[in-house]
């Protein structure tokens, strides 16, 4: 039998474990995916329902011991990936790994985590987790469960002995009780990308700067740890926008993001300042490490055009044939002073930009 973490493709999306009584498991590079499966028992939320009812009458401890862990995991974060380790703890917990080894692997999974096809799968629930710390299976602000969209995209474990009835039962409990509190998660967790981020380029915008920075602010005053702001702004964007129209600019500046996404570290946090100007603030990083960001930052963005062409969004004068843009930018660093207030530091970084700007 082969064990898939899996979504069924009903109304409510819920999360559900397709598990299969063939060994002939759905194709990682492409065909049906796991939901197309023939011959093959899912616990769906009506049956993961059906099965907490029952055990309300019951008295587990257990099972009451998992309520409260996922209650304390809400109480910290509602970050669906929290939910989820406590999903892979339950499945752990309850579920043997005898005789269980790695059958298909995706392609794209595998150089990030540590399986290997005919390996036995001792943490196989925590495959969720190893993507989500290896920064390759998906963003953390990205839909908490996209790496189970499809077989494509996941590690397919088969065992030689069937899943017994109370083994099933456990992961149909497991499944009920984190249920809710994920689709919460996940609908406040896509209600904050509304806030706090900028709908264009998925930078955080400016409500969330003045929010970080005040907290990191705070913390370099009080555990004295370094703390560097660089401000980034394209050169003359507005003749960009002027030659080829607003959305051609619209086109440069997701590009742009992308670029300087490329170049930091999980732990820097990119904000859109207001039209094309940006903020990267880096924690635990001094001027010499900041130095060294903005000069792989330039790198990125400098070294090589912008291509639009065609429908990229020209304006109806512009050619139609592909044009290369070239793109220079500017940046003023700022490091953290004791006694800063968040004003004072986002002042000098803006004044070293702009001084740079005026030198070009």
């Amino acid at each position: 039998m082969s064990l898939a973490l899996n979504r069924r493709n009903n109304r409510d999306e819920a999360p559900a474990i397709a598990v299969f009584r063939s060994p002939a498991l759905p194709s990682i590079d492409g065909g049906r995916g796991a939901d197309d499966a023939v011959d093959h028992d899912a616990v769906d939320s009506d049956g993961a329902e059906r099965s907490l009812s029952a055990l309300d009458g019951d008295a587990d401890p257990a099972a009451d011991r998992w309520r409260l862990k996922i209650a304390i995991a809400l109480q910290k974060s509602l970050d669906p990936m929290i939910l989820l380790e406590e999903f892979s703890n339950r499945l752990s917990e309850r579920i043997p790994h005898g005789g269980l080894r790695v059958q298909a692997i995706s392609p794209k999974t595998r150089p990030v985590v540590d399986y290997a096809i005919g390996r036995s799968g001792r943490r196989f629930c925590g495959l969720p987790i190893d993507l989500h710390r290896s920064g390759k299976g998906y963003r953390s602000t990205a839909h908490a469960t996209e790496m189970e969209r499809d077989a494509r995209r996941a590690i397919l474990f088969f065992r030689d002995t069937p899943f017994c009835p109370q083994e099933k039962e456990d992961i149909a409990r497991a499944v009920a009780l984190l249920e809710s509190p994920l689709r919460n998660a996940l609908t406040h967790q896509a209600a904050l990308r509304g806030i706090f981020e900028d709908p264009l380029t998925g930078a955080y915008n400016r409500a969330m700067m003045d929010e970080v920075l005040a907290h990191e602010i705070e913390n370099a005053a009080r555990q004295g740890t370094p703390l560097a702001l660089m401000m980034i702004d394209i050169d003359d964007f507005k003749r960009i926008n002027d030659r080829l129209g607003h959305l051609a600019g619209d086109r440069i500046l997701v590009d742009f993001v992308k670029r300087i996404q490329g170049g930091i570290r999980k732990k820097d946090r990119l904000f859109r300042y207001g039209g094309d100007e940006f903020a990267l603030l880096a924690s635990h990083t001094d001027a010499a490490g900041i130095r060294r960001m903005q000069k792989r930052l330039r790198t990125a963005i400098e070294d090589s055009s912008f291509e639009l062409s065609g429908f990229d969004g020209l304006a109806f004068d512009a050619p139609k044939d592909p044009i290369s843009i070239p793109i220079r930018a500017a940046f003023g660093i700022a490091e953290y002073r004791s006694g800063d207030n968040p004003l004072e530091l986002i002042s000098r970084a803006d004044k070293e930009l702009y001084r740079e700007k005026r030198k070009a």
